[in-house]
């Protein structure tokens, strides 16, 4: 669904689709299943995103940049 919170979140490492619409979802399954080029295209996104988002040094920097924050408004 365009515009959610959920397409924002999948930015073209996946297929969004509006909730409770079945024939959305069925269709996005086949044109994926039918799509092999997409498949792989969409997988290595989500990969190389979630290897950049959810890297361990990553988290803790961001945390650590929170905590320092928080620690200067004091």
């Amino acid at each position: 669904a365009p515009g959610t919170a959920l397409a924002r979140a999948i930015e073209g490492a996946g297929i969004a689709v509006p909730p409770g619409d079945p024939e959305a979802m069925a269709a996005a399954v086949l044109a994926l299943a039918r799509d092999g080029a997409q498949r792989q295209a969409l997988g290595e996104r989500a990969r190389v995103r979630a290897l950049a988002e959810w890297d361990r040094e990553a988290i803790l920097s961001a945390f650590e940049n929170e905590l320092k924050a928080l620690v200067d408004k004091t």
